[in-house]
């Protein structure tokens, strides 16, 4: 793609003869992200895209700005009919506003499979990342999203549902957007089979409460089955920094109704805030459970509420 501004959008549907040994790249010619760059305003929800694959597989897209101008309606990337096996590198991806239909990239209901999101810097949104499977019994497999910066959102770093051996490494997510009273950082639910959460910083500072990490229904006994493996969170570092004047309950790591999950070697840190904060949070696990492991973290809180609460 030559350099310069391109104002459309962009939908790719399923291309023939694309696959494994025959991929298609659409990249800036000089290698600079910035110097090409796709923009669209969306003026509902039912064109809110600026760049959409639709069922296109092996497509990667690969040093390009793309971003949306209008602050009701600005989803940037977005994947629906089974799109697989893509790749998004060394892109900024920018969305803005506050509306729960800003999203930087919205992968979502449709079991787009084994896509890749690496070295990209994404910006703004009530999302930065929406990544949705099918269902708690349909599964999206081999989600990688790795070595991102992910900024200035509203409500959720990465938000995702529904995951098998989803791989979510070495992520930056920081800088919740001003206006922000309380967010997530990394929200995750119903994952299962080898999913592996290591090496992502987190830092949030909301102006009331945060939630660092949360590990919701990780390999929950009822759809998990006898052979599938356990899950790895490792490695993070997640700083949750409310007011001394916070209202609400701060946590860096929520680790709720899950089960073969082994923590190891995270250092999360809660700074201020309110008696109620808590920098582990581990609630139950399930039925039949084999257990949930903590070994070697450090869990510090530098106010008046718990380092770690069972």
């Amino acid at each position: 793609v030559d350099t310069g501004t391109y104002t459309e959008q962009v939908l790719i549907d399923n291309i023939l003869g694309a696959g494994p040994n025959s991929t298609i790249t659409f990249q800036s010619a000089n290698g600079d992200s910035t110097g090409v760059v796709l923009e669209w305003t969306a003026t509902s929800n039912t064109d809110n895209f600026t760049l959409k694959l639709n069922g296109a597989d092996y497509i990667t897209i690969k040093g390009i700005t793309i971003k949306a101008l209008n602050t009701s309606y600005a989803t940037v990337v977005e994947l629906i009919g089974g799109a697989i096996h893509n790749t998004f590198e060394n892109n900024i991806i920018l969305s803005i506003g506050t509306s729960s239909y800003n999203r930087c990239v919205y992968d979502y209901n449709t079991l787009n499979n084994y896509n890749t999101y690496r070295n990209n810097i994404m910006t703004g949104g009530y999302y930065g990342m929406y990544i949705y499977g099918g269902g708690s019994s349909s599964l999206q497999k081999g989600t990688v999203i790795e070595d991102n910066d992910i900024s200035d959102f509203y409500y959720y770093g990465i938000n995702s549902y529904y995951q098998d051996s989803a791989q979510i490494t070495g992520n930056y997510i920081h800088d919740m957007n001003a206006s922000a009273a309380y967010g997530y950082g990394l929200y995750t639910y119903y994952f299962y089979n080898g999913f592996n959460i290591s090496n992502n910083k987190v830092v949030l500072t909301p102006s009331n409460y945060g939630y660092g990490m949360m590990i919701y229904y990780a390999n929950y006994y009822y759809y998990a089955t006898a052979n599938m493996a356990g899950g790895l969170v490792s490695n993070n570092f997640i700083v949750v920094n409310p007011p001394s004047t916070s209202t609400g309950s701060s946590y860096g790591l929520y680790a709720y109704y899950s089960d073969n999950v082994d923590y190891y070697y995270n250092s999360i840190n809660i700074i201020g805030g309110s008696t109620t904060g808590r920098a582990l949070y581990q609630y139950n696990t399930t039925l039949n459970a084999t257990g949930q492991t903590f070994k070697n973290n450090i869990f510090s809180m530098n106010g008046p509420g718990y380092a770690a609460y069972y």
